[in-house]
């Protein structure tokens, strides 16, 4: 298939399903970082 027949397709959206386990854990990680810089922020 070449470039030619990528380009007559439309483009489609990305999709990511996430577990809620895995939904969790991300919102732990960023609540962590988010605290580190509100801290980063509030020594200035």
């Amino acid at each position: 298939m070449g470039l030619e027949a990528h380009q007559s397709e439309p483009p489609r959206a990305a999709v990511v399903e996430l577990t809620a386990e895995q939904n969790a854990r991300i919102d732990a990680e960023l609540a962590s970082r988010f605290e580190e810089l509100r801290q980063a922020v509030s020594a200035r």
